[in-house]
């Protein structure tokens, strides 16, 4: 059987990815926060612990949120529990996946590597990346088993409106499609247990992280929230890979939980500080690309005109760059992987392939970082395209 790789996963963890980066607008998620909310757990809570399916954590973030216990499942990131909700699912209830179009790239691969056919279900930057329920209700006859969506949606940050969840819930009453929605970006919100798609659809799943909001990636915890029938089932499949989430990872997890409504608020505050001084670089730059973003997170999505691609392409080739990381993108010779890595050994700049949300010609633009870092990356950005657009004219 032949598992294919996932490409972004591939692209920003191996070391020659961040070789010269002084800029990164790679990253998606917040920076971490002041470690000296770790002051108060007990030493021994990093090393003592029974390996359970529904730890102390679990289980505290299961009454805070005003669920049952069973509900809720703590793993080691959010692909793995992506992995296991999707296989788990599938061992349910065999048969084709919906999956949102652009999308994560995971969100295609994991159903597809599982030998699950996958649907696509349009989110075009036309329509504000709205739902299309019309395109929804025509795969109905299909009988898809899941659908994967991402809320807000990655890597547009656009959200789901109230009809779309409602129009969601109504269809998947009547299919009985299961739903997993990925809300890893949930807490730049508001509210987000109102905004959740569990709000109106008691019976999605969804998964939420300590990454993107909290900056706590390094602790690699994820929650799956379902029904008990699905959790039980994920988790007896978390036994074929790294069974529980790590002692230590559950300790910093409880501490910063206690602390989210903190840490989500500074988050908000500096999505809220950085959007501004981002969209008034887009309007500066509209010749050159054109900058997609929303009210939520602090990422964007950029895509560079086509003539100004075509010319940054070439000017790396010209300075013999043609990108190292061996697959091909959109499959023409403009491949924008050229241009981002000539960006990044000239200027030591680096942002992300739109290939890997399936959008070739655009780049994911994370501007959650100093702001002083931020203008000058910007500035570097734009006079990197502006060079080669010069050159190419």
């Amino acid at each position: 059987m032949a598992i294919p790789e996932i490409g972004y996963l591939r692209w920003i963890r191996r070391p020659a990815t961040h070789e010269g980066v002084r800029i990164s607008f790679a990253l998606s998620g917040m920076s971490s926060p002041d470690p000296s909310f770790l002051e108060g757990i007990p030493p021994g809570a990093f090393i003592e612990g029974v390996g359970v399916d529904h730890p102390d954590l679990a289980l505290e973030i299961a009454r805070d949120e005003g669920l049952d216990a069973r509900q809720v499942l703590v793993q080691p990131g959010s692909h793995w529990n992506l992995f296991l909700a999707i296989a788990a699912r599938l061992n349910r209830s065999f048969g084709p996946v919906i999956v949102e179009q652009p999308a994560y790239e995971p969100l295609h691969r994991i159903p597809a590597a599982l030998g699950a056919p996958v649907l696509r279900l349009p989110r075009s930057r036309a329509k504000g990346r709205a739902l299309d329920l019309t395109a929804l209700a025509a795969l109905s006859g299909q009988k898809p088993s899941l659908l994967l969506l991402s809320h807000p949606h990655n890597p547009s940050m656009a959200t789901l409106s109230s009809g779309e969840k409602e129009g969601l819930a109504e269809w998947a009453g009547e299919t009985g499609c299961a739903v997993l929605s990925d809300e890893v970006y949930l807490e730049f919100l508001e509210e987000p247990a109102q905004q959740s798609l569990r709000a109106v659809l008691s019976q999605a799943a969804v998964i939420r992280s300590f990454t993107k909001v909290m900056g706590l990636g390094a602790i690699r915890c994820s929650i799956l929230v379902a029904d008990e029938e699905w959790i039980v089932a994920a988790a007896a499949l978390s036994d074929y890979g790294p069974v529980f989430l790590s002692v230590p990872s559950q300790a910093v997890a409880r501490a910063a939980w206690r602390r989210r409504r903190e840490f989500w608020a500074r988050a908000r505050a500096l999505s809220a500080e950085r959007r501004p001084l981002v969209r008034q670089w887009a309007d500066s730059v509209s010749e050159l690309l054109e900058l997609e973003m929303n009210e939520a997170g602090i990422i964007a999505f950029g895509v560079v005109h086509p003539a100004v691609a075509r010319a940054a392409a070439e000017m790396a080739r010209r300075r013999g760059v043609t990108g190292d990381f061996g697959f091909g993108l959109d499959g023409d010779p403009d491949s924008s992987v050229w241009w981002i890595e000539d960006l990044k050994r000239r200027h030591g700049v680096l942002v992300t392939p739109g290939a890997f949300f399936e959008e070739p010609a655009g780049f994911r633009l994370g501007f959650g970082v100093d702001e002083k870092i931020l203008e000058e990356g910007l500035e570097l950005l734009s006079s990197h395209l502006r060079a080669a657009a010069s050159a190419g004219s």
